[in-house]
Formats: C-alpha cells, sequence, structure tokens
C-alpha cells in the first residue's frame, strides 16, 4: 500500500574538489507523504465510519498514486452518506487557524465540507512546507557541502499550485559531499524530540513501548520547546546541551521540582537516552543529554536534527543515482 504521494524533490549533489576526487556528484529523489499530515490532524482516527472510508480511499489511492487523499476522502464522505459532516473527523485546535469561517445571519460560524476541504489541503502544504525548510537547513549546517537552491517557476513553496501539481520540483546544488551515508539520513530521519517521566515500577530497561502506555506516546517536552543545541565536553566525554526557549521555563522550573532525583527519559526518534534530574543534567533552562553510544559524527548529525526541527512528514528517498 503506497502512503506517499506523487510530490517529488530532487535533490542534486555536487562534488567540486579541485585536484582531488574527493566527494560525489549524486541525484536523490525523495517523496513527501500526503498520509501523515492527514492522519495526524484527525481527531478521530479510531471512529467506525473514518476508518471505513480511509479504507475505500486507500485503494483507490493504490490505484491512482497521482489523486489527492483528501480530494478522495471528501468524495467517499459524501459518496457514504451525503449528509456526513467533514469536520465530524477534523475539527481539532491545529487545523483552526486554517479553516476560513463562514459567519451565518444569527453570528455564528458555519463550516462547510469544502472549507475542511481548503484547510486540510493548506495543512499538508504547511507540512511540506517546513519539511522541505528542515532538510535544507539541515544539509545546510550538517558540512557535507554548501547549498544553492534553484526552484521552479513558482518561488512560493506554500502556494496552492504547489498541491495541485505534484510533479513541482526543487532542487539541492551541494558541493564537496564526501558522507553520502549522512546526507541519506539527514533527509529522512524524522528528528521527533521528546522528554518523558518514567514510572519507577517499570525498572532499570526502558522501551518505547513503556512510555507509550504511560504517556500515549506524547512528551512533556517536543522540539517546540529547543531554543538551541550543541555538543559540550564534559568529565572526558561528549555530551549534547539543550537550550530551551522562554515560553518553556516555567514548565521545565515546575519539571524539575517534581522530579529532582528521578529518572528521565529523554527520546529522539525513538532512541531512549535516560537521564536523571539533578542540577547537572537540567538547570537553568537547559539540558545534558548523555550520549555514551554515539561516534562523532552521530552526535553532529544529532545536534543538526535537534536545531533544525523534526520533518512534518515521512521522506522517502524512492531513487538514488550517483552521476560521478
Amino acid at each position: 500500500m503506497k502512503n506517499f504521494i506523487n510530490v517529488l524533490v530532487v535533490i542534486v549533489l555536487f562534488s567540486i574538489s579541485s585536484c582531488s576526487n574527493r566527494g560525489k556528484e549524486m541525484n536523490f529523489t525523495v517523496e513527501l507523504s500526503e498520509l501523515d499530515p492527514f492522519m495526524e490532524i484527525s481527531s478521530n482516527k479510531t471512529d467506525s465510519t473514518f476508518m471505513e472510508i480511509m479504507d475505500e480511499v486507500m485503494i483507490e489511492k493504490q490505484q491512482h498514486p497521482d489523486s489527492s487523499i483528501v480530494d478522495l476522502f471528501y468524495y467517499y464522505c459524501q459518496k457514504q452518506d451525503p449528509e456526513i459532516s467533514i469536520s465530524h473527523f477534523f475539527l481539532t485546535l491545529e487545523l483552526h487557524d486554517y479553516i476560513d469561517y463562514q459567519i451565518d445571519d444569527d453570528g455564528c460560524r458555519v463550516i462547510s465540507n469544502e472549507t475542511i476541504r481548503k484547510g486540510l489541503k493548506q495543512f499538508i502544504v504547511n507540512a511540506w512546507k517546513t519539511t522541505y525548510r528542515v532538510m535544507n537547513y539541515r544539509i545546510d549546517y550538517s558540512g557535507n557541502g554548501e547549498v544553492s537552491i534553484k526552484q521552479d517557476k513558482d518561488e512560493e513553496l506554500a502556494k496552492e499550485l504547489f498541491y495541485c501539481f505534484p510533479q513541482k520540483q526543487i532542487t539541492f546544488k551541494l558541493r564537496r559531499v564526501e558522507h553520502p551515508e549522512r546526507v541519506r539520513k539527514l533527509l529522512s530521519a524524522k528528528g521527533n524530540f521528546g522528554v518523558y517521566e518514567i514510572n519507577q515500577d517499570v525498572g532499570s530497561h526502558i522501551t518505547m513501548n513503556d512510555l507509550k502506555l504511560q504517556h500515549g506516546g506524547k512528551g512533556i517536552f517536543n522540539n517546540n520547546d529547543i531554543n538551541n543545541a550543541r555538543k559540550i565536553k564534559e568529565g572526558g566525554s561528549v555530551k549534547i546541551k539543550i537550550e530551551f526557549n522562554a515560553s518553556s521555563e516555567g514548565l521545565l522550573h515546575r519539571f524539575i521540582s517534581y522530579n529532582r532525583g528521578k529518572k528521565i527519559a529523554i527520546v529522539i526518534d525513538d532512541k531512549i537516552f535516560a537521564t536523571s534530574v539533578n542540577n547537572e543534567s537540567i538547570s537553568g533552562g537547559q539540558l545534558i543529554i548523555p550520549v555514551p553510544s554515539l561516534t562523532k559524527d552521530e552526535i553532529e548529525d544529532l545536534v543538526i536534527m535537534l536545531k533544525s526541527g523534526c520533518l512534518q512528514t515521512s521522506v522517502k528517498i524512492t531513487n538514488e543515482q550517483i552521476v560521478k
């Protein structure tokens, strides 16, 4: 079952070595998922009607990959029940800013199915735009090359045209690429960050299943709380220091007071780094993560991902070619 819309972003990687053959010129083709943000914004994923409609949508998507999941969902909703309100499945706070509400004669807001459909498309486009910016930031700061960007006719990635014409291409030109495997990871790794309280009854071995059962997969802090990240050397070992933004300081202070001396889990893309809440690990709006099992390159890439933010949709590398 294909979960990825036919949105192609071509990433062309160049090497310009002066006298040596270091670096490679490569082409990467990636697909941005439409399904990810669509499901994320849904407020009623477990509803039996929603699941029935999605089954039909994904069957149709398999047969017609270029079709829009939003349009297919709208179509099958109407087919099942012309009176059905799509807002039942998507009326969330996250979608609120993308909905153009109409006001009736009594001064009440009216939400039509067409309004929800347009709002969903704008939300997905924004997720693609953010993902593009995060990928660009990661490559720019990774040291794998120098970036110059050439876009197609439309300068604004978030324009409705981008959604209507999924073949739109964006080219990243990178010079002196010496580590293609790092580029692959930086392009496709989600970069999700979370801080979780650990139930002391769980024991010493903590798994993601434990955290999901305890917290529903939602951390107390996430990528939006990060202001900056950098690697530091402390006590003879390299660690990662995360600086939280000002709006998170109050929550961080309460978190420290409540969890003093307890174990917490710091999670980055389902990899768990456990630490204790003490003066050394959390203080002054900063969090220090011990990373003894990571290599120098892995630490550097982790810092880049924490600074850049997480991808708002899955990125799948579908084609990779070494040009020279």
